[in-house]
């Protein structure tokens, strides 16, 4: 996976644009002293290319992560890749799966019935919000009061692709806890409006811990404008829960 990553990634070599200012000003400089792992389920993109062209994403030290394992992937667009592969390397994860939209046979089109015997998969049909609004459909739910409800006291990885909705979330103001989070795979999209200032969220990530280990530019969608990033917390260790 981590070849097929590399090959990929060489594409943005040959984009006749300018490269981004900003993206440049932030580097990945933190050491992954765990091993950094791509993860993703290869066969998705030998096969289905045509429909997904991005969804792998970089992880520290994922084979060691102890139990109990919570990973949360917020935004999915019917592209199980990541938690498919997750689970192959980590069985004893416990996934759950959020988006606006969920085929009612999701996990089963992408999960086999042996690795849901061993493993938890979950998928929940909502809208990652600032505040609760259970009147909408689907409903609005924030990071915080799902964690509630589902009774997790951590996240060890949360994994977020929201088309532009990172910005509220990520942000001052936000009730999410980023003490409770072990790693932050993120896509970052910047081109949409003027109040995008990746400053702003690197300062909020990096008061609450963060420090940034993997990025790469998501060129075929934007080479100026979408970006990857993975983040881990400063103190992060394969047993720890709470980064307070």
């Amino acid at each position: 996976m981590a070849e097929f990553a590399y090959e990929n990634q060489k594409g943005e070599r040959n984009v006749n644009a300018p490269v981004s200012e900003e993206f440049a000003k932030f580097d990945a400089n933190w050491p992954c002293f765990f091993g950094e792992m791509a993860v993703g389920d290869l066969n998705t993109w030998k096969n289905k290319w045509y429909k997904f062209k991005d969804g792998w994403k970089y992880v520290c030290g994922l084979l060691y992560i102890t139990e109990p394992c919570v990973v949360y992937s917020l935004g999915s667009n019917d592209n199980m890749a990541f938690e498919k592969d997750l689970l192959k390397k980590a069985p004893h994860c416990e996934i759950h799966a959020f988006d606006q939209k969920i085929s009612p046979d999701l996990i089963s089109q992408w999960i086999s019935d042996a690795q849901l015997s061993e493993s938890k998969v979950e998928t929940h049909q909502m809208f990652i919000s600032l505040k609760d609004d259970l009147t909408k459909n689907p409903p609005n739910r924030t990071i915080t009061s799902i964690m509630a409800e589902l009774g997790h006291t951590h996240i060890d990885i949360l994994k977020m692709d929201l088309e532009g909705a990172e910005w509220g979330i990520l942000a001052p103001g936000s009730d999410l806890n980023l003490s409770l989070i072990g790693q932050l795979q993120l896509e970052v999209h910047t081109n949409l409006g003027d109040n995008i200032h990746l400053s702003r969220l690197f300062e909020y990530l990096e008061a609450g811990g963060m420090r940034l280990f993997h990025k790469e530019v998501n060129w075929r969608y934007g080479i100026t404008n979408c970006i990857e990033y993975a983040f881990i917390q400063k103190e992060w260790s394969p047993d720890k829960k709470f980064y307070g």
